[in-house]
């Protein structure tokens, strides 16, 4: 999500309007904001989190590291998720500077209740070394393409039908 979209009104009712569908909906939600957005508009962003988390909404802070945050906003700016950006994984099992940069987001996270999810994993190594980092979550190529139809969701059919 972008700063621009979450002030737009007619998207901002029709969200609305399909939160209001289904009371379940707010507490599965995980709305991610790009941390470019957030750090060019930190008091939208502020507001319509304070908004939202009333009703269960989470929200993940994406693409952290690659952009420039103002840490004192992270006091404010109350993410349950970071999403940590995919520059800093690659090949971070041989790359100590990757290694010291990735444990400080960890260390923040942890401190301030979040998440922690490894964008762009793609070896065995970068996962344990992840793992051993503290890392909460890791997606990739490496654990599985992209898919509109979930080898979990096909398991539960066939065991459904069965």
């Amino acid at each position: 999500m972008s700063v621009r979209i979450i002030g737009f009104g007619p998207w901002k009712r029709n969200f609305y309007r399909w939160l209001d569908r289904d009371e379940t909906i707010a507490v599965r939600l995980i709305l991610e904001i790009t941390e470019s957005s957030a750090m060019s508009e930190p008091h939208e962003i502020v507001k319509f989190m304070d908004e939202l988390q009333l009703l269960g909404v989470s929200f993940a802070l994406y693409d952290f590291g690659s952009g420039h945050t103002a840490l004192r906003y992270f006091k404010d700016l109350m993410f349950d998720v970071l999403k940590i950006d995919g520059q800093f994984i690659k090949s971070i099992d041989s790359d100590p500077d990757n290694q010291a940069l990735v444990r400080a987001m960890i260390d923040i996270a942890k401190h301030f209740d979040m998440l922690t999810i490894a964008e762009f994993v793609e070896t065995r190594a970068e996962a344990e070394t992840l793992i051993a980092l503290g890392a909460d979550c890791l997606h990739s190529f490496y654990f599985s393409a992209p898919s509109v139809r979930p080898r979990w969701a096909e398991n539960s059919a066939v065991q459904a039908a069965s």
